[in-house]
């Protein structure tokens, strides 16, 4: 008896959708610092892959910095907001104290930490790391990729 539940909890999960991958056509998120949005806020790119493409939104966040020097909340809400939305592919950030707070917040829930001094420049790395990848497993690939630590 503990067999079968055990088999039937088994199958259970295995259908909650861990690996269906990434639809045609469907919309992935990258989430930027607010540094290094100039010309990303909202923008929309396509990105071939092996079985399609996929669409890929920039979504700029607060700005952590100020006068005071970077507050440490506002990084990590900023994660914790990017973690917590399933189409989470990437998330871009200067090198720095923000990175040192909000990359082991990113690694724990698998999502890429790509660090850059121009947000332009690291899209167009995603880019390059989303055509790579297995559609299957896209935050998985791009992840390794970009972020291999």
């Amino acid at each position: 008896m503990a067999a079968l539940l055990a088999l039937a909890i088994a199958v259970g999960a295995a259908g909650c959708g861990e690996d269906e991958g990434v639809a045609d056509g469907a919309t992935v998120t990258v989430y930027v610092e607010a540094s290094l949005c100039e010309g990303l806020d909202g923008r929309v790119v396509k990105a071939e892959t092996a079985d399609g493409s996929v669409q890929i939104r920039s979504v700029c966040l607060a700005k952590a910095g100020g006068e005071r020097g970077v507050e440490l909340a506002t990084v990590g809400a900023n994660a914790r907001r990017a973690i917590e939305d399933s189409t989470t592919i990437a998330y871009l950030g200067e090198p720095g104290t923000a990175a040192r707070f909000s990359r082991p917040i990113l690694e724990a829930a698998g999502v890429a930490f790509v660090p850059s001094s121009s947000g332009t420049r690291a899209m167009r790395q995603i880019l390059d790391a989303v055509s790579a990848a297995d559609p299957n497993s896209l935050r998985n690939d791009v992840r390794e990729t970009l972020d291999p630590q």
